[in-house]
């Protein structure tokens, strides 16, 4: 079943966004940054999706990402299962929106035993294996101190300025990576939509809690995969960066 604490959070934390409030984009890529990629039968890619917080003036400064969330569709034919994305080295920056520095959905899919949520994405109602939901998590905004009945979030500090790009600030964020494994040919596109994100306030000293607000806007790339029994494995993954999350 479809949790519905991201929902919750969002709901807290939001503000209505300004006229020129910051806009976020999230691009479904291959992990070395492609859009679109001919793999061979019986191989595995590797995806990341890759944040912006763009508050190039005119729109509005910001202290970075948050929150974001989204659903992921792997769609073509013959269906392919696609597993929970990676929950993050909590060591990293994009650990803060995972439990237990942030909070995602409770952990009901994955069979990670080092992920403690359903950061990487739930099965909906539907159980249909080529789709996730509410991928993703929110920073301690709250200033959750921890207890027996909210264990999570827990961080006593926030990440700022996570996945802006201002002009003077390019720092675009991995913020989910996974993988798929292909078992025969076939013309695919792994999208995200249901895209929710929130800025954390410019200037916000988490005062009580920090105030955040919906960005303006929200864009997404997606990510177009042809599955041929005539490609080489050398167009596949072979070359790409290792599997992580953390970012350099």
């Amino acid at each position: 079943m479809r949790t519905v604490r991201m929902a919750v959070m969002a709901g807290v934390m939001v503000a209505a966004a300004g006229a020129h409030a910051a806009n976020f984009d999230l691009k479904v890529q291959t992990a070395n940054g492609q859009s679109s990629i001919t793999v061979p039968v019986n191989s595995t890619l590797k995806y990341r999706l890759l944040a912006t917080v763009d508050q190039t003036p005119p729109l509005s400064a910001s202290d970075g990402l948050a929150l974001w969330s989204c659903d992921l569709t792997l769609e073509g034919s013959p269906t392919v299962t696609l597993p929970p994305a990676n929950c993050p080295s909590q060591g990293a920056a994009v650990g803060s929106f995972d439990a237990p520095r942030g909070v995602a959905n409770p952990k009901l899919t994955s069979t990670d035993p080092n992920c403690l949520s359903d950061y990487g994405g739930t099965r909906d109602q539907s159980g249909a294996v080529n789709k996730l939901v509410q991928l993703g998590g929110a920073q301690n905004t709250i200033r959750n101190v921890g207890s027996t009945d909210a264990p999570y979030p827990s961080a006593t500090t926030i990440v700022t300025n996570f996945a802006v790009v201002d002009g003077t600030i390019n720092t675009p964020q991995i913020v989910a990576v996974g993988t798929i494994t292909f078992g025969s040919a076939g013309t695919y596109t792994l999208t995200a939509s249901n895209v929710l994100a929130n800025v954390i306030r410019d200037g916000e000293a988490g005062t009580v809690f920090y105030k955040t607000e919906r960005v303006a806007n929200v864009s997404t790339t997606s990510l177009s995969i042809t599955v041929s029994s005539s490609a080489t494995q050398t167009t596949i993954v072979s070359a790409n960066p290792p599997l992580a999350i953390d970012n350099p």
